[in-house]
């Protein structure tokens, strides 16, 4: 089944970035060991629903995500254990404590045309529960990196219009109960509201489906920010998105091109009127010449360097001390858009020096820092060592397992053993870490923020947890 062009999962970005999808369509999909991953958990929640057992009841068995099929192999890479069926039975008691014995419907396919215009488009939803006048959408993030929200979740709501177009025919529905579930960072949301909100809310999802649909792809307005641009395929290439992150960060517009701009004569005159943001040092004027570089004649023209970015960074980030609180959260808004920026840049980059087809001399690929050392067979190492009479205490290492590891030995084999051993088990507080305001974590006052020893010069965090 092809995949919407008008996502339910990318509403969130065309809804904020009109011209995304088709900025994006012409970019493979590529999938990574995270998302299959997420595929597998999927997976294993759909079949303990489909059976009505619990998930260790897979326990032992391996999922096989490829070309677009998920099943139980034996050659699969992802392993049913307590790692994956600890959080995919958080998922499954809450959702089946929700439903208080009424009927779950598991990875339902919904036509969601009705709200996007596209023909025979659908939208698959992880769970749809129908209990007297209420429906329930319920997504699993099996990621542990970005915490999502339910409130204004536009994924949840076109789930969530399908299941009540789909499921109340008689139209007997007053409510929807929108649900994210992210076991892994124990975050599990949800928000209420009645089936009327939910209908004018839609209706502003379906007017910009219909604008994107019914506009040209270049007359629709690329819009940057951090929920649209996170994981778009085509950040590293899109213009709005560099001089939105560039001005962000130099609080003014910075060209980042570098070399230089050929004009003719009669063009000159122009040049020197807008003056191109630069000194007169950078312009140099060449006169008619018979033969140029490439062998034909060359016309008369001025040649204008423009200006390197470097210096503007440089700047922008000396004035940071300075900075008034806010300018500084203005940029923090930003900080995951900007990393994500420059983490496709660099990512775009390596795309075209591996495929061969990069031309700027500037950067070039090379090899790599090496692995760390290790035996080519230890089997034979080790009996090269025994064979040098070393002691078993100077050939072998060891240290007791972690809390962690104790925790996938003992907890379900030997209940009473982890609980001796629960009670030696401590775990250190958190150190403070910046949040935005949205967060549900409650703020640290200043007197617990002080009993850390040290606070951090820099935000230690990778900012994965901000939304």
């Amino acid at each position: 089944m092809a995949h919407a062009f008008l996502s339910p999962s990318g509403a969130a970005a065309w809804m904020r970035c009109n011209a995304k999808p088709y900025r994006e369509r012409d970019f493979p999909d590529q999938s990574n060991e995270s998302a299959e991953e997420g595929t597998a958990a999927h997976y294993l929640l759909e079949q303990c629903l489909e059976q009505n057992v619990d998930a260790a009841h897979f326990n032992g068995l391996r999922i096989k995500v490829e070309d677009g099929k998920t099943e139980f192999h034996t050659s699969g890479a992802y392993p049913v254990g307590p790692d994956m069926t600890r959080e995919i039975q958080k998922v499954l008691d809450l959702a089946r404590s929700d439903a208080e014995g009424a009927t779950i419907y598991p990875e339902q396919v919904l036509p969601i045309s009705q709200f996007t215009g596209e023909d025979g488009a659908t939208g698959t939803c992880d769970m749809v529960i129908v209990k007297g006048k209420t429906i329930w959408i319920r997504d699993l993030k099996f990621g542990r990196g970005v915490q999502v929200f339910a409130e204004g979740n536009e994924q949840l709501l076109l789930y969530g219009g399908a299941a009540l177009d789909e499921f109340d025919v008689m139209g007997e529905i007053e409510n929807l109960v929108l649900c994210i579930d992210q076991p892994r960072m124990s975050h599990f949301d949800k928000w209420e509201l009645t089936v009327a909100d939910a209908r004018c809310i839609l209706e502003g999802i379906k007017e910009t489906a219909s604008l994107i649909l019914a506009t040209e792809a270049e007359n629709l307005e690329a819009t940057p920010g951090d929920k649209q641009c996170r994981f778009c395929k085509a950040s590293a290439t899109c213009k709005e998105r560099t001089d939105f992150t560039l001005q962000l960060i130099t609080d003014t517009f910075t060209d980042l091109d570098k070399g230089f701009i050929k004009v003719e004569m009669p063009q000159a005159e122009k040049l020197l009127a807008q003056a191109f943001d630069v000194k007169p040092a950078a312009m140099t004027y060449h006169e008619q010449t018979e033969s140029g570089h490439d062998g034909l004649p060359s016309a008369a023209h001025f040649t204008v360097k423009k200006p390197n970015i470097r210096p503007s960074l440089e700047a922008a980030e000396a004035k940071l001390p300075d900075a008034s609180d806010e300018r500084l959260a203005t940029l923090m808004d930003a900080a995951d858009m900007i990393e994500g920026f420059a983490k496709a840049v660099r990512a775009e980059l390596e795309r075209r020096l591996l495929k061969g087809n990069f031309t700027d001399a500037r950067y070039k690929l090379v090899e790599g820092r090496m692995g760390n050392r290790e035996y080519e067979d230890e089997d034979a190492a080790e009996a090269e060592m025994k064979a040098m009479r070393l002691k078993s205490d100077e050939m072998y290492s060891k240290k007791i397992i972690s809390p962690a590891q104790a925790e996938k030995l003992l907890k379900e084999k030997n209940p009473r053993k982890w609980a001796k051993l629960q009670k030696l088990i401590v775990q250190r507080p958190g150190k403070p870490s910046v949040a935005p305001a949205s967060d549900k974590r409650p703020a640290l006052s200043m007197a617990i923020a002080e009993q850390f020893e040290e606070l951090p010069a820099e935000v230690e965090d990778n900012f994965e947890d901000l939304v």
